[in-house]
């Protein structure tokens, strides 16, 4: 459904260039803002894109998806997106704005979760594990100290020798898996419901591991 826009009226007091121009950019700040959406659109993971809901527009989807496979390709990509703002520009785009609210919030909150694992992880490591690891095991007793400690062991061993931290990683996914403070009864760990993607191999979203 096309998307019905107010058009300024121009006052007795304003002259035509003047005019003439505020509304030309106007119209060009609409297109921008149409393009930036169908850019982050277009940017979304595979999981969270085929969700999207283009009701019957076969059309709008087909073009996001010819961009999406010309990520990467500048040139080809810039054009592809005006492109796509132009089809935006003639529809309601109130549900797919809706939709890439709640995915953008959703991914916030999944990062600012990733980066306090991290934390836990840096702590664990660091030179005042013990205490960091009393204090997790204080918050979540269900945590496995033992295996804690033979991870940040063989982490300091990997470090020392210079060779790649696969331990450091696998604490990290130990802690994202079953990490819950107490009282949070039978709450799933926060990553659980979140895509494959979210973790910690995801797409740039969370910190480096």
């Amino acid at each position: 459904m096309t998307a019905v826009r107010p058009i300024k009226k121009r006052g007795s007091g304003d002259s035509e260039t003047e005019y003439s121009r505020e509304s030309k950019s106007a119209r060009k700040r609409e297109a921008k803002r149409y393009e930036q959406l169908g850019r982050d659109l277009v940017m979304l993971g595979d999981q969270d894109f085929e969700k999207l809901d283009f009701g019957d527009n076969d059309e709008l989807r087909s073009e996001m998806l010819t961009g999406r496979r010309l990520r990467g390709q500048y040139e080809s990509f810039r054009r592809q997106m005006m492109h796509v703002g132009r089809l935006l520009m003639t529809c309601d785009i109130s549900e797919l704005e809706k939709e890439l609210r709640i995915i953008q919030g959703r991914r916030t909150s999944g990062s600012a979760e990733l980066h306090r694992i991290e934390k836990i992880r840096e702590d664990l490591i660091g030179p005042d594990g013990s205490a960091a690891l009393n204090e997790i095991m204080g918050k979540c007793p269900a945590l496995d100290r033992s295996k804690i400690r033979a991870l940040v062991k063989k982490a300091h061993s990997e470090e020392e020798q210079g060779r790649p931290p696969a331990a450091s990683r696998e604490l990290f996914r130990y802690i994202r898996d079953n990490y819950r403070e107490s009282g949070s009864g039978d709450k799933e760990s926060v990553f659980s419901a979140q895509d494959d993607d979210d973790g910690e191999e995801g797409a740039g979203t969370g910190p480096e591991q």
